[in-house]
């Protein structure tokens, strides 16, 4: 059977795709200023407190840091995504190389469940 090309449908309309941008990027300073305030909240953190609470101070900080481009309809996500980070990691975090390990855990924990873009921040 042979396959008639010649003219007899209309041509397809293609549209347009628009992406909405997936990444909040945060801006360079905040993004310095927000990883300082992790590890000093890492540093600060006595072994009484528990993930919860640790996730809980960071999401704080994340807040007043980046303000309206936090979308907090995410902001269950990220707690219990960073309190299962503290369960597996947080105990390690007695010397400053682990603390700044799990700093960059924690961008990237933050990139995956709030679609935040530390930047450079997050590997300083």
């Amino acid at each position: 059977m042979a396959f008639d090309h010649g003219g007899g449908t209309p041509a397809e309309e293609v549209l347009a795709i628009e992406w909405e941008e997936d990444l909040y990027l945060i801006e360079k300073e905040d993004a310095a200023r927000f990883a300082k305030a992790v590890l000093v909240i890492l540093e600060a953190r006595t072994p009484a407190q528990l993930p919860k609470e640790v996730a809980s101070r960071v999401i704080e900080e994340l807040r007043r840091v980046v303000g309206p481009k936090l979308d907090r309809s995410l902001l269950p996500v990220v707690s219990q995504k960073l309190e299962t980070l503290f369960v597996n990691e947080l105990w390690r975090t007695k010397d400053k190389s682990k603390r700044e390990e799990l700093k960059g855990r924690i961008m990237c924990c933050l990139k995956e469940a709030a679609r935040l873009d530390f930047g450079s921040a997050s590997e300083q």
